[in-house]
């Protein structure tokens, strides 16, 4: 459509497929080539056989070498998924009236009556759309139409945000965050050091270690934190807790085992459990690095992983005087970046993380995490101060349990997404918590679950 004048249906499509034309020359050279060579061998008069014999074998041979380098391609595509199956079914399933639908293509030059068509590629996790010449504007405000599109052939995406690339608007999708919430049941006894969030969704916390957690009140933030502490202690992983509020997590000190795993708000006992956690990371590191013929890593080894929780992290500091905040920064650094090696991390929760005086998540800290979290529906500003300013926020709507992350790793790339968090409402919260925290103990320290105890060395 241009300058809003109606369309008619165009009598001919046309897309940039130049593979397809060369591959159609091919077979219309190798048809051509062997129908001269007949026809020559059958003039009676013999004069010009071995004229068209040779002709229609040169025009065979070149259909044949060109068909073969089309072919190696298509080969290559394939064996890359550069073009996937889904390719096939989005041709089928009314592309082209959809691309014309929505005004998506461009008239040509010479002849008004044809109009050209951009080329259409579908991965799992994006669905990416030629720039022609005068679409740009078009595509870069399509994303609703892309994602119903979807919708219609039964792909159940949503689209989460795009960018171009390589002359290419790339639409990022995932697939219904709603359609994908895990049963908490599902989540106990994993013994596996991973976290699931979501299904297809699995925060490798050894791989990719500490994380930032926030929401304000109401928004699941706190079921969200008990079912990474199922998990992470079905898995033998070793759990601090400080919970200056003394709230939800502060509970736990009532088990036997985590009586001195949980501390409250009196800072100067705070400060006490954070430089014994550090001196447990340095106790691991010296006999790591004193046996590193053993092994690269902790996680090579087998050692059990040991995360600090810090709730209400950005309410504790501003509570804190400079010298205060000078001292819980170096031994939070020691843990983010020391840590990484030794299967030593820290997982951070708070309600925001905006930069203001008193309760700044710095950006150096953020830049160690390897999971993101805002749980309930926060301003764009606020989440931008979680995330960082370089990424684009996807446009959802969040109800109570549902949250955006972004996690290192990712299969969708370097992207936030939107999901549900796990529902827990059928569990035996204190019957859970007891059974799966009997593996909390101080002699997990150097344990190397994959070196017999009789080659322990000395």
């Amino acid at each position: 459509m241009q300058n809003g004048t109606t369309h008619r249906k165009p009598t001919t499509v046309r897309t940039y497929s130049p593979l397809l034309v060369l591959s159609l020359l091919s077979v219309l050279f190798i048809i051509g080539g062997l129908t001269i060579t007949i026809i020559g061998d059958a003039d009676p008069t013999k004069i010009f056989t071995d004229l068209a014999h040779n002709l229609g074998l040169m025009i065979f041979k070149i259909g044949v070498v060109v068909g073969s380098i089309c072919g190696l391609i298509y080969l290559y595509r394939w064996a890359k998924g550069k073009e996937p199956k889904q390719y096939e079914v989005l041709k089928r399933k009314n592309l082209y009236p959809w691309l014309y639908g929505n005004d998506l293509f461009v008239q040509s030059d010479k002849d008004t009556e044809h109009i050209v068509y951009p080329d259409v590629i579908y991965h799992e996790n994006c669905f990416m759309i030629a720039i022609l010449p005068g679409l740009y504007t078009k595509l870069d405000q399509a994303s609703r139409e892309v994602e119903s599109y979807l919708n219609s052939l039964g792909f159940n995406k949503m689209v989460i945000s795009h960018h171009v690339k390589n002359n290419w608007m790339i639409f990022d999708i995932i697939d219904d965050f709603q359609q994908n919430q895990l049963n908490g049941l599902r989540l106990i006894h994993t013994h596996e050091p991973l976290v699931r969030l979501a299904k297809k969704l699995n925060w490798d916390y050894i791989k990719h270690p500490n994380a930032l957690l926030t929401g304000p009140r109401n928004s699941g933030k706190s079921w969200l934190i008990f079912s990474i502490i199922m998990q992470m202690a079905s898995a033998g992983t070793q759990l601090f807790i400080v919970d200056p509020k003394e709230s939800d997590a502060y509970r736990l000190r009532h088990i036997p085992e985590m009586r001195s795993r949980v501390v409250g708000n009196d800072k100067q006992d705070v400060f006490a459990f954070l430089e014994r956690f550090v001196d447990l990371l340095r106790q691991r590191i010296h006999w790591v690095e004193k046996h590193r013929s053993f092994a690269i890593t902790a996680q090579d080894l087998g050692m059990p992983a040991y995360v600090l929780i810090f709730e209400e992290y950005a309410a504790f500091t501003a509570q804190l005087n400079t010298a205060e905040k000078k001292k819980l920064d170096a031994l939070l650094t020691q843990i983010n970046l020391l840590g990484r090696q030794y299967s030593f991390m820290a997982i951070y929760v708070m309600q925001q993380a905006r930069a203001s005086t008193g309760s700044q998540f710095s950006t150096a800290m953020r830049e160690q995490m390897g999971l993101v979290v805002a749980m309930g529906q926060e301003p764009e500003q606020s989440l931008k101060a979680t995330f960082g300013y370089e990424y684009d926020i996807p446009q959802v709507k969040l109800s109570q349990g549902e949250g955006l992350l972004w996690m290192e790793g990712n299969s969708n790339g370097n992207v936030i997404q939107p999901f549900t968090s796990p529902d827990l409402s059928d569990l035996n919260f204190e019957k859970i918590f007891k059974d799966v925290l009997k593996s909390q103990s101080d002699d997990k320290l150097l344990e190397c679950s994959k070196v017999p105890a009789s080659q322990y060395p000395d």
